[in-house]
């Protein structure tokens, strides 16, 4: 018998994410505060519930793929929330990028109620959600783990099991860090090469060719900022500010120093305080361009 799914947070992520379930064959439920959000999963089968609890009501395993801490609180803990509709025996994923500490007390209140969870945050973004090519980093009980990876690779194309309920955002929250920092940076020097007269095009192949290369560099100069593309965005500014905030929670949490983070974080605040936050990361590029009197910007 097919595992009936619940899930909850249709947003940019979650949606594409809830398609690709309904599209394996599991009887899917869906809820989001915004109904029409859920409209082309309905015309595709899927049924609609009209709050979290009723989501877990009709599933065995409810998935949520929320904001933040906060709204994960509220839709498992709350009065009409998952755990008041959830049976024994249930499985709990939570997909959102989301504050260890957070997820690791919900899940010792879920298991007092005999019901399972997993942590299990996403990279590869909106296009990895489309084409069900995510890779889910996993934090929970191995048993349950290998219970959960038939709807999880629904949706992705590499699982790690990186140990206990919470690790899998501590790995989640390391990827930002390095991807949102590597970010900045290369954007840093890319300004001065440009102030010092190179031509970007040339700058870009010479680094690309060289040790300063990397995945975020060759994604976000030729296909974003060079062409001066900042809307709409791959990832928000208010997001980046928004998850280097969790890691700067996390690295006090662990006691692990992250100076250099708290730059990057400084930083995109500094590009949301001026209307850019709804705008891509590499919108932060304009602010050091104003300071240094340069664009970095490739004629088609």
């Amino acid at each position: 018998m097919t595992t009936e799914v619940g899930f909850i947070g249709l947003g940019n992520m979650g949606r594409p994410m809830a398609t690709n379930v309904l599209k394996a064959g599991f009887p899917l439920t869906v809820h989001d505060v915004v109904k029409e959000a859920a409209q082309p999963l309905l015309e595709m089968g899927a049924r609609w519930a009209d709050t979290p609890k009723q989501v877990a009501q009709a599933s065995r395993v409810v998935i949520t793929s929320l904001p933040g801490p906060a709204e994960v609180e509220q839709v498992v803990l709350g009065k009409e929330g998952i755990l008041a509709g959830a049976r024994q025996g249930d499985l709990f994923i939570d997909m959102s990028t989301n504050r260890p500490a957070t997820i690791s007390r919900i899940a010792q209140i879920a298991k007092e109620r005999g019901v399972e969870v997993l942590d299990a945050p996403v990279t590869g973004g909106v296009r990895g959600a489309r084409r069900a090519a995510l890779n889910i980093l996993v934090g929970g009980d191995k048993a349950t783990f290998e219970r959960a990876k038939e709807v999880l690779a629904a949706m992705g194309s590499h699982l790690y099991h990186v140990g206990p309920v919470g690790t899998g955002n501590v790995a989640k929250l390391v990827n930002n860090i390095m991807a949102l920092s590597n970010t900045l940076i290369a954007m840093e020097a890319m300004v001065l090469g440009v102030k010092g007269g190179l031509d970007p095009k040339q700058l870009f192949d010479i680094v690309d060719a060289g040790t300063g290369t990397s995945q975020v560099f060759k994604g976000v100069f030729p296909f974003v900022i060079f062409k001066g593309r900042f809307d709409p965005p791959s990832f928000r500014i208010d997001l980046a500010v928004k998850d280097l905030q969790l890691a700067m929670a996390c690295g006090e949490e662990l006691s692990a120093p992250l100076p250099l983070s708290r730059a990057a974080l400084e930083a995109y605040q500094r590009a949301a305080a001026r209307g850019l936050g709804s705008k891509d990361v590499a919108a932060a590029i304009t602010l050091l361009e104003e300071s240094a009197g340069v664009t970095v910007r490739v004629a088609e």
